[in-house]
């Protein structure tokens, strides 16, 4: 199979957001031994936004998306893109890239993978086999378990600002620490378990 064209490129690397869940988080911090505020910025959403992560009782809440190395913005390299002076890069954490980074530049949409229509990285710049087909598919449907876990990984953290009836803050690194605990009980290995998250999914936070 011939190599992806992402060493001359990078392009996704510096353009886009790269919003992280979870397990990514969990996956990174302990395979590489660092921790999330080494490599995760917390972005602030609107007041009263649905799904974001609650630090205090006024509403306040945030999402979670890989650093950049200098601002927030498009143009500027992702926290982990080694950058080498030939125009080529590489990604540092590649084995341990974050779920949205490896269902770039994809999408799985009734039943069928193809490409993004605003994919920064041409269409005839990928393979289209079935067996391309189906890592694809594989991966999409494994970064949707990830998301409903962490889904709920959320809820449960937020459900204590719904009975508090005093102005309390927490700060974002005692959200990380609750979080890798909270991933450290679920016993996942170096790869990834679907039929675990889905018996943690529901065992732990059914209704």
């Amino acid at each position: 199979m011939t190599a992806p064209p992402c060493g001359t490129c990078g392009a996704c690397c510096r353009e886009l957001l790269v919003p992280v869940n979870g397990y990514d988080v969990w996956r990174i911090s302990r395979q590489l031994n660092l921790q999330p505020k080494e490599y995760i910025v917390a972005l602030k959403r609107k007041k009263n936004q649905e799904g974001g992560i609650k630090l205090s009782t006024d509403g306040e809440s945030v999402s979670l998306a890989l650093a950049k190395k200098t601002e927030m913005r498009p143009g500027n390299s992702c926290v982990f893109l080694l950058e080498f002076k030939n125009n080529e890069s590489r990604c540092a954490v590649y084995s341990n890239r974050p779920s949205t980074c490896r269902v770039y530049p994809m999408v799985y949409r009734k039943g069928i993978v193809t490409n993004h229509e605003e994919a920064l990285c041409p269409e005839t710049e990928w393979l289209k086999t079935r067996e391309m087909e189906l890592i694809w598919k594989e991966e999409m449907e494994q970064r949707a378990l990830q998301d409903q876990l962490y889904k709920n990984v959320v809820d449960t953290w937020n459900q204590k600002f719904l009975v508090s009836r005093k102005l309390h803050r927490y700060t974002i690194e005692e959200f990380y620490d609750y979080l890798i605990a909270l991933y450290d009980t679920f016993g996942f290995g170096e790869a990834f378990e679907p039929d675990r998250v889905k018996s943690i999914i529901s065992n732990s936070f059914s209704s």
